[in-house]
């Protein structure tokens, strides 16, 4: 344990060079506060997208002043009544970016500008550029103060940027907090990848969980046939508990790794590399343990781990399987288990174990008497002619890389009719989107 708290004690001393900044760059905190505390940090999940920041505590009032945090320049205001509200943008001499948002009000001289644009365009949204050093700012001096605008609760979304616009994590740069509480693993949940595979002699997935979170030595575990895992790990930073995401998990088989995620930076445009990172349904959201191949984000290794060499899933025989989660600080969770690989079936009775629980959050698409189903996995195909037969309407579309679909990974995807609410026309409207077909007269959609 001792040995990785060290490896990530250097990780975080190296940062500045491991993220490409030129030379290490004298900063100051962005806020006028004595504490320094997290609501979110950077790259949680986002529906459709990653947190590009971190989101500073301002003790839930407004009017602290948000202040540069090195010499440099205005590069862009916006202010719009939701995203970002009111939002600076400051270009640092050393080449980063850093923006400030949901400010309640912007300096006088930024507040002129905004100004001027609304009475010419006689409208409240106002995003305005400006050239390079057309309006300087020294270290320390005041931006804004925070607020709320554009968002529900008073705080500071605070970004740093390298120079090619990538969100950076702002915590190897300088912007730091405090914190000695290790990410949960609340719980640790398995897949079947394929129709035959069995998990402790049954055909559904399982899941291992515990009051306070899983440490230490875990039960074992016996499967027949491929397997995928996933787990649900929170951080925190203090004793408010607002939960944070891990900036690392790991997983070792035998003593090998084979499966890093440590989130580092990004490009806007691999927000939706997110997909394949998570397991997002009804009831579910939690992290794959495994990387998919089209998943080429920066701090991603290993592959698919899971389905050994041929995707008939790993060797007969004992294996030893080892999860990690670590936050910036170097706190540290680790548990480890034995994954026993079977040749052949086996039966449920054998091998009850109270610990692991049977467990299939899949989505159902159910018959118009609700007798009959269609249960979904993301793992293999369910369609047959029995199964199409069990739901009236129903579609079945697949999406393929190589036919030049715009998708990031194969898929199949079912529907089936369904009525839509007056809010779910508004919220689909207001994407862009409209029902599909006679949903139009008679309130039924796809």
């Amino acid at each position: 344990m001792p040995r990785i708290a060290s490896i990530l004690m250097l990780i975080l001393l190296l940062g500045g060079i491991a993220f490409g900044q030129d030379a290490p760059v004298e900063t100051i905190w962005p806020l006028d506060l004595p504490t320094r505390y997290l609501t979110s940090n950077f790259m949680e999940y986002r529906p459709g997208r990653f947190h590009a920041g971190l989101d500073l505590k301002t003790q839930t009032v407004n009017g602290f002043a948000a202040r540069a945090v090195e010499d440099g320049w205005i590069v862009r205001v916006r202010a719009t009544p939701s995203a970002y509200g009111r939002a600076v943008y400051l270009r640092g001499d050393s080449g980063r970016t850093y923006v400030y948002a949901h400010l309640s009000r912007f300096n006088d001289q930024l507040r002129g500008f905004v100004n001027t644009q609304r009475e010419r365009t006689g409208t409240y949204r106002a995003r305005l550029q400006f050239n390079a050093n057309q309006v300087r700012v020294k270290q320390g001096q005041v931006l804004g103060l925070t607020g709320e605008s554009g968002t529900g609760g008073p705080h500071l979304h605070f970004e740093v940027r390298d120079r090619h616009n990538h969100p950076v994590e702002p915590q190897v740069l300088g912007f730091s907090v405090g914190d000695t509480i290790a990410p949960v693993i609340h719980h640790l949940r398995v897949w079947p990848v394929q129709a035959e595979t069995l998990i402790q002699g049954a055909e559904q997935g399982h899941m291992l969980k515990a009051a306070g979170g899983l440490s230490g030595r875990l039960p074992e575990l016996r499967v027949t046939g491929p397997v995928a895992f996933s787990a649900r790990i929170i951080d925190a930073a203090d004793i408010r508990g607002h939960r944070l995401e891990p900036s690392l998990i790991e997983v070792h088989l035998n003593g090998e790794l084979v499966y890093r995620c440590e989130n580092q930076s990004y490009d806007f445009s691999e927000n939706a590399l997110q997909r394949l990172e998570w397991v997002v349904m009804p009831g579910v959201r939690e992290h794959w343990l495994y990387r998919h191949p089209a998943n080429n984000l920066t701090g991603r290794q290993g592959g698919l781990w899971h389905l050994g060499t041929q995707g008939q899933g790993l060797a007969p025989g004992r294996h030893l399987l080892r999860l990690t989660a670590a936050d910036r600080a170097g706190n540290v969770t680790a548990v480890e288990m034995d994954l026993v690989v079977d040749g052949g079936p086996h039966g449920v009775r054998a091998l009850e174990n109270q610990a692991w629980e049977l467990d299939a959050p899949y989505p159902r698409i159910s018959s118009p008497d609700s007798m009959s189903h269609i249960e979904l996995t993301p793992f293999f195909d369910v369609d047959s002619e029995a199964v199409r037969s069990l739901v009236p309407g129903i579609r079945r579309r697949e999406y393929r890389v190589q036919a030049g679909d715009p998708v990031q990974a194969d898929m199949v995807m079912y529907s089936q009719p369904g009525v839509l609410t007056d809010g779910q026309r508004e919220a689909a409207a207001d994407q862009g989107l409209r029902p599909l077909a006679q949903a139009i007269q008679n309130s039924q959609s796809n």
